[in-house]
């Protein structure tokens, strides 16, 4: 269950108390499986996943899956958990989901084995309140 858990909980377990962000964390976690059909990491053992989640790394994005899904799962799953949106602006984010632009990487080939640092993702994120705040961030 190393694939679900709040990298920060992973890190550092006696001290770090789990919260409704580290909830939110395997919300984002559950919704990359949903738009794959496997769950993460299923050909690594448990402790490789462990090491990979602590790394920072995350599974690649789906190809056919829509950017705006895969902005909402990779904003629920930052590193940084006062940097991961509150639920209510998941689910409003869930209503406003476009399918015009969905994710395509031709380099990809489908590979399942490809993880990426979580930095990768930051890049186009949008704009959610943080469960630390009602103020908007903005990633670049």
């Amino acid at each position: 269950m190393f694939a679900y858990s709040d990298p920060e909980y992973l890190r550092n377990p006696v001290k770090y108390k789990r919260s409704k962000a580290s909830d939110i964390y395997s919300l984002g976690i559950l919704f990359w499986e949903l738009s794959n059909g496997r769950p993460p990491f299923n050909n690594k053992q448990s402790l490789e996943i462990l090491e990979i989640v602590k790394s920072g790394k995350r599974e690649a994005p789906i190809n056919g899956t829509p950017e705006d899904y895969i902005k909402i799962y990779s904003n629920a799953w930052k590193d940084d958990p006062k940097q991961r949106p509150i639920i209510e602006n998941i689910y409003d984010s869930l209503k406003n989901i476009q399918f015009e632009n969905i994710y395509y990487n031709s380099n990809e080939n489908n590979q399942l084995n490809e993880f990426k640092p979580m930095e990768s993702y930051s890049k186009d994120s949008i704009s959610l309140p943080t469960s630390d705040s009602n103020s908007m961030i903005v990633n670049s």
